[in-house]
């Protein structure tokens, strides 16, 4: 709800003040100011109150009449009308927002092969430790798992975990998923693909030493792992605070929202969920189903 300003008031039957109270400067040159005023309130189409607007000290009169207040009402139909306009105009900067961020990410992003996918998916789940006896301490760096064998790696940390068999995640869904998360995060120096696998390698520590995370139920070890590997999705190198000063795409999307890029982090794991044959989550039930996106977004 908008207002046009607020105004302090003098003390009324339900205000307590203590007996020292005095009102601040601000205050009393606004009281003394103040010789009359008339507030209506703005409707949208609906009836619903989206604001409220003040008329103060009538120039001509000592106070506002009926013919005063039959007047605010006609004029209170025009601001209903242009904020709707305003509130309209909003979507559509955000549609071509997004129209363009779109565009953006297909000209940046490469396609997974259907080769790559069926590569991946058909190639046999090895044991974790074949990446190194010391995969699952956690002294022990991911990064030093060549680049071609990163997805793989995922997988056995997902199969290890028991996720794979638990949730009947398909070979060919749970390859492309992976592949397109891969492609997906860009090459800054540090929130890049390694630095994703770093995180999804850590929560499979976590899970091998800490009594398979017990104290947390099945969903919430499905979204913590794929959060892991997820949450720095298209990074683009800045923070927050630079995407906001620098008016971004980004900021012009989620600004309003929030965190910029942790909400554009998530936008992007549900985009990459939502691509063809890559929703991991496709056998979960409805229930299960927006829990998981709910735990991945929290």
């Amino acid at each position: 709800m908008r207002r046009a300003r607020i105004l302090s008031r003098k003390p009324g039957p339900r205000t307590r003040l203590s007996q020292d109270w005095m009102p601040s400067e601000k205050t009393t040159l606004i009281l003394r100011c103040l010789l009359n005023i008339l507030c209506f309130p703005i409707k949208n189409n609906t009836g619903d109150v989206v604001g409220v607007a003040e008329l103060c000290n009538k120039v001509g009169g000592n106070f506002f009449t009926k013919y005063d207040q039959e007047l605010a009402a006609t004029f209170s139909v025009y601001c209903g009308i242009s904020l709707y306009h305003a509130t309209l105009y909003r979507k559509l900067e955000i549609t071509q927002t997004n129209s363009k961020l779109s565009t953006e990410l297909m000209l940046y992003h490469m396609q997974v092969s259907t080769e790559e996918v069926e590569k991946l998916a058909t190639k046999d789940i090895v044991e974790c430790t074949e990446f190194s006896e010391a995969i699952a301490t956690f002294t022990y760096t991911p990064r030093s798992i060549p680049d071609a064998r990163t997805a793989e790696a995922v997988i056995s940390m997902c199969s290890a975990m028991g996720l794979t068999r638990r949730w009947k995640l398909q070979p060919s869904t749970l390859a492309k998923f992976i592949l397109m998360v891969k492609r997906s995060y860009r090459d800054p120096p540090y929130h890049n693909w390694y630095h994703a696998l770093s995180v999804a390698h850590f929560c499979y520590v976590l899970h091998q030493r800490c009594d398979n995370l017990s104290f947390l139920t099945d969903l919430e070890v499905l979204a913590l792992f794929f959060s892991c590997l997820c949450h720095d999705i298209d990074h683009r190198g800045t923070n927050n605070s630079f995407q906001i000063s620098s008016k971004s795409v980004l900021a012009s999307l989620y600004s309003s929202e929030g965190s910029v890029m942790e909400r554009h982090h998530f936008s992007q794991t549900l985009c990459v969920l939502n691509s063809e044959g890559c929703n991991i989550f496709a056998n979960l039930g409805t229930e299960e189903y927006k829990q998981v996106l709910d735990l991945m977004q929290s």
